[in-house]
């Protein structure tokens, strides 16, 4: 008899409690691998090369996967509140001067009792103008554009909340510099000690070079030096009889004396002593400024953390933008009858790419323009010119090769009925891929990232995702189960091979499953990378293996072992996906005619607007020139009259 739902939370079994345990920290465990798997943290890693500030960079290193659906739909509002709004202010959207770690410590050492240091203060100040600016941009941009109100909202609430009053910056300002040292005018003792300090060190100094000019001259080690605070002359140690004082140091070869004279002794006294006297004026002046500044920790603190947050959130923005991605929605299992047909679908994803995939093809590509750019300029000079025209030419065509290698799109398809999807196809054909792509797009939906595919982009949002690809298969690497350490997955593993097929057809016999496979081009003997929807897959692990290498005498006793049977089937497979690619090609040469065609058709438009007007102009030309005929002639006959 089953336990009553209450009881499951109650029971007093230690074995029981034990084995919800395991069970948590197994699905704590999977969720991690998934991460891990799908490569979250190099994405999080991307995504915080977009932030300005170290706090910000932190916050972003894994970034955060909310709990519920709204969360995540805040985080998106957010995200495209940030692009809104960077687009409207630019400049206002620099947060890169704001020292947030600087201040991150100040603050804690503050409420623990310690005072600020001036570098601290001054992190402080400036990030409470910095504060104060994002808060009335914020505003002006609400107030400014009525009818994008709804998307700055998020920004709106977030920046507008922030507590930073210009008297507290004054209180700062007034006691530190920019760069964080205290001012004179700081404190009467201050200044009084800082004045004390000057006169000792001119004094000091003048004194130390006339003992170099009257004593040392012609001395090549002779000059003013300054040892632990104290001044000194440098002399060569036969000379250093010529300077009475105090053996302060010597080098380490021993020619060269550092010596205290006599008659500084008293003067470096009272430097120290004035020195002492300003520090300790200092940490006053920064003590009491820190006093003044303790009631109001929490609400700089509190300031800190929405600075951080919107960087953060101009971060996702920023990285979202820069890869072309575009705002997906959450959509539900359950269907609502007033939405479209579109929303038929609870994935849909059309063009999708790994974003981490377009990342390494823009900086490989990025890399090979450069070298390309590097060996141009050293060639340009080269005396043999053939050579370095071969050279550069090269350089060119590996440059329009990785160009036309860019990461392939590709679509997800899946009705709101469907359960599972199973790809099928060739070993390194991408199915990997085609699944951590998947996987990543829920997974950046969730954290308030946009997904890299095109508009419309429809998802479903997931607790939990949870991948078991088998391997850590290098999608960098292009490094796939088979050709990694040819590993099998299949459907009833464990099993006979014969049951398990059994089974597998059985389950895509459900309506609740659906079949997709990669392409395989079979004329180049290479994968496209693309999904087909409805298509079983076709294994090409026999060619794959004699691609990398295997003997040719194991392939062809490995495709007779493997039987015509199979080889029927594979054929049939493969004149579907040749009716489908030629049915794709059509289609792609017919939106192509039509896009002319709608060209040409504007082209004569045009054309026909422009011949019309010419003859309106050409028309009101010609009565122009009746007109002014006419009244020649007019002129002409009365003058003949009255003649």
């Amino acid at each position: 008899m089953p336990l009553p739902r209450r009881c499951c939370f109650n029971a007093a079994s230690s074995s029981f409690n034990r084995v919800l345990v395991v069970r948590a920290a197994a699905r704590m465990s999977a969720a991690q691998e998934t991460l891990e798997v799908l490569e979250w943290k190099r994405l999080s890693s991307a995504v915080s090369s977009f932030a300005s500030t170290a706090l910000g960079r932190q916050r972003l290193q894994v970034l955060e996967l909310p709990s519920t659906e709204s969360a995540s739909e805040m985080l998106l509002s957010e995200t495209h509140g940030a692009l809104e709004f960077e687009a409207l202010r630019g400049n206002s959207c620099d947060l890169g001067a704001i020292q947030t770690d600087v201040v991150k410590v100040g603050l804690t050492r503050a409420s623990k009792g310690v005072a600020l240091s001036g570098r601290e203060a001054a992190a402080l100040a400036a990030m409470l103008e910095a504060a104060r600016s994002l808060r009335h941009a914020a505003f002006s941009s609400f107030q400014e554009n009525k009818e994008k109100q709804e998307i700055l909202r998020p920004i709106y609430d977030m920046l507008c909340s922030i507590d930073a009053d210009v008297d507290t910056t004054k209180t700062i300002w007034n006691a530190v510099n920019d760069d964080g040292s205290v001012k004179d005018s700081a404190s009467p003792e201050l200044r009084t000690a800082r004045m004390e300090q000057a006169s000792c060190e001119r004094k000091l100094q003048e004194l130390m070079t006339r003992i170099v000019i009257d004593r040392l001259a012609g001395d090549p080690n002779g000059q003013v030096a300054s040892l632990d605070g104290r001044l000194c002359v440098a002399v060569s140690t036969e000379n250093s009889s010529k300077v009475p004082g105090l053996l302060l140091q010597s080098s380490a070869g021993g020619l060269v004396s550092y010596v205290e004279p006599s008659a500084a002794v008293a003067l470096n006294n009272s430097l120290s002593q004035a020195r002492a006297d300003a520090a300790q004026a200092e940490y006053r002046v920064l003590d009491d400024l820190t006093t003044k500044l303790r009631p109001s920790l929490s609400n700089f603190s509190f300031t800190l953390d929405i600075v951080a947050d919107f960087d953060v959130v101009l971060a996702r923005g920023r990285y979202s933008s820069s890869i072309g991605a575009t705002r997906p929605s959450f959509v539900h299992a359950e269907r609502d009858e007033s939405e479209s047909t579109l929303d038929e679908f609870l994935v849909l994803l059309e063009g999708a790419r790994h974003p981490l995939l377009l990342e390494q093809h823009r900086g490989n590509l990025r890399e090979a323009k450069i070298l390309n750019r590097m060996k141009s300029r050293a060639f340009t000079s080269a005396q043999d010119y053939q050579a370095a025209e071969e050279a550069i030419t090269k350089a060119e065509e590996e440059v329009a090769e990785l160009e036309a290698s860019a990461p392939v799109p590709i679509d997800f398809l899946i009705k709101r009925e469907t359960k599972v999807v199973t790809i099928t196809g060739p070993n390194t054909g991408g199915k990997t891929a085609a699944i951590k792509t998947l996987g990543l797009a829920v997974l950046m939906a969730r954290a308030g990232l946009y997904v890299l595919a095109k508009e419309p982009a429809l998802i479903p949002w997931v607790d939990r995702v949870l991948a078991d690809i088998g391997d850590q298969q290098s999608l960098s690497q292009s490094l796939s189960t088979f050709s990694g350490h040819l590993l099998r997955i299949k459907v009833g593993t464990g099993t006979d091979f014969v049951e398990g097929a059994a089974l597998g057809m059985a389950m895509l016999d459900d309506d609740r499953f659906e079949n997709a496979s990669v392409e395989f081009d079979e004329e180049k003997l290479k994968p496209t990378y693309r999904l087909l929807w409805g298509l079983p897959g076709r294994s090409n692990a026999l060619n794959i293996a004699a691609r990398l290498g295997l003997p040719e005498e194991i392939i062809m006793e490995a495709r007779s072992l493997h039987g015509a049977a199979n080889a029927e089937l594979n054929e049939v497979i493969m004149t579907l996906e040749q009716a489908r690619q030629k049915f794709e090609h059509d289609l792609s040469k017919s939106q192509k005619l039509l896009g002319e065609t709608k060209r040409h058709y504007r082209a004569l438009s045009i054309a026909q607007k422009e011949i019309e007007e010419y003859r309106k102009t050409a028309a009101l030309d010609a009565n122009d020139q009746l007109a002014v005929a006419e009244a020649a002639a007019r002129s002409d006959l009365n003058k003949l009259y009255h003649s």
